[in-house]
């Protein structure tokens, strides 16, 4: 637990009323809401101001919280801001992220680091591509990961995970893949993958928590092509949207792999989520990826032979499977939403005091 005496009471904060407002089903909305909930539950006061109608304080805060994504603050107070990640000159992201998106951001983000008294990631990897990126300097960008909930993210939902599956049509058992449709998420490796696994006689089929890809007008589209049947192997996707946040723990919790084979990532949250359900997780070996994994899971190569093979080493050695859930259930404890909440004060409270 996050305690009083971990806060200075006089410490305020202001919040722009966006981020209290997010979309609670991103994964950005999720960290939000666990941080900005943990920061209260302290005894911080966070006062949540309408940027555009600013209203008179009783009193000035001491520092501001912002997602720097979203551009600079027309405030006078030291601004700590959370960048998610840098990607925007980054080869292989320019060639995936649509080219006005990526100038809308990368001009926003860019405006708010240099603001910034401090910056806030959640990765190392996604620390130093800031600094690269957006040209800043190395004391004042702090790697803070994210959390996992344990209790909703548990071992004890696989039997709900499978009934839900069965209850969508799907036959057991699975591997889960769980993310946006987004090119960067690399799902034709994926499928590419679970192709050939089904040509080895593996019996696994492919079930996907698919939301939209909010840059891509081509989202429907990339949906349709990732939902579609597997070259030569009818009957072996099953989709699944629109699921709750304990319906999606009780998927991962019930397959026999979750795979993420993403280009990059500046955090990973669902082969998190997945280590706590005690799920074995085969990962790429790009972005944060390795770092949040660690040796509890597979990492790769993001090709199509790596991911097949890696994950049919774990579907057909229960014994490797069992070995690779059990670390990914221990190293998904050193990831608290306590943690990352204290973490964060710690830098409101450095950039209040400079």
């Amino acid at each position: 637990m996050i305690t009083r005496s971990r806060v200075s009471t006089k410490l305020a904060v202001g919040v722009p009323t966006f981020l209290r407002d997010h979309d609670a089903t991103s994964g950005a909305g999720k960290m939000w809401d666990r941080v900005l909930g943990g920061m209260t539950r302290a005894g911080m006061k966070l006062d949540f101001v309408d940027m555009s109608r600013r209203r008179p304080f009783g009193r000035r805060p001491d520092v501001w919280l912002t997602s720097g994504h979203l551009g600079a603050l027309d405030v006078a107070e030291p601004v700590v801001a959370h960048l998610h990640e840098a990607p925007w000159l980054e080869p292989d992201d320019q060639q995936l992220l649509d080219p006005a998106f990526r100038a809308f951001y990368r001009e926003r983000s860019d405006a708010s680091a240099r603001q910034a008294a401090l910056i806030i990631t959640p990765s190392e990897f996604a620390r130093l591509q800031v600094i690269d990126t957006h040209q800043v300097e190395a004391s004042k960008v702090r790697a803070v990961p994210h959390g996992v909930d344990t209790e909703v993210f548990s071992p004890s939902r696989r039997e709900a995970g499978a009934a839900l599956v069965r209850d969508a049509g799907g036959a057991l058992p699975f591997v889960a893949f769980v993310s946006t449709v987004h090119p960067r998420k690399n799902l034709p490796a994926l499928r590419a993958a679970m192709t050939i696994l089904a040509a080895r006689g593996v019996e696994h089929r492919l079930v996907l928590v698919l939301s939209p890809a909010p840059d891509r007008q081509d989202s429907t589209e990339l949906e349709r092509a990732g939902a579609a049947d597997l070259p030569g192997h009818a009957g072996r996707t099953v989709v699944l949207r629109g699921l709750s946040e304990l319906e999606v723990a009780s998927v991962m919790a019930g397959a026999d792999a979750l795979c993420a084979p993403s280009w990059s990532e500046g955090f990973g949250f669902a082969p998190l989520e997945a280590m706590a359900c005690g799920t074995p997780v085969v990962v790429s070996n790009r972005g944060s990826l390795p770092e949040v994994v660690g040796n509890a899971g597979l990492v790769v190569e993001p090709e199509p032979q790596a991911i097949a093979d890696a994950l049919e080493s774990v579907l057909r050695d229960p014994e490797r499977s069992a070995l690779l859930g059990q670390a990914g259930r221990e190293r998904s404890r050193s990831f608290s939403w306590n943690a990352t909440t204290a973490g964060w004060i710690d830098v409101l409270q450095e950039a209040a005091n400079r």
